[in-house]
């Protein structure tokens, strides 16, 4: 899953990468190839429910204690969502 809507369009179509994402080095462009075999699908999820948000980015009190309950197991995800 990923919340960042131009980096799963890129994954998914086969365009000319703009000045602005060159900077992609080609192993992470492995990703594009299985898109496009169809062994990986890409799904956007909006950031408030983007469990990996926890690792990456300081979130308020209230987000953080829902995404580590559910880390710890002791919530359900679909509660989460």
């Amino acid at each position: 899953h990923a919340d960042n809507a131009a980096a799963i369009t890129v994954a998914e179509q086969q365009i000319m990468l703009t000045e602005v994402a060159r900077h992609i080095a080609v192993r992470y462009l492995y990703i594009r190839e299985l898109v496009g075999h169809r062994i990986i699908t890409l799904v956007w999820v909006s950031s408030a429910r983007n469990l990996a948000d926890i690792f990456t980015k300081p979130l308020v009190r209230v987000s953080f204690a829902a995404i580590e309950a559910v880390l710890r197991g002791r919530d359900r995800l679909w509660r989460f969502f």
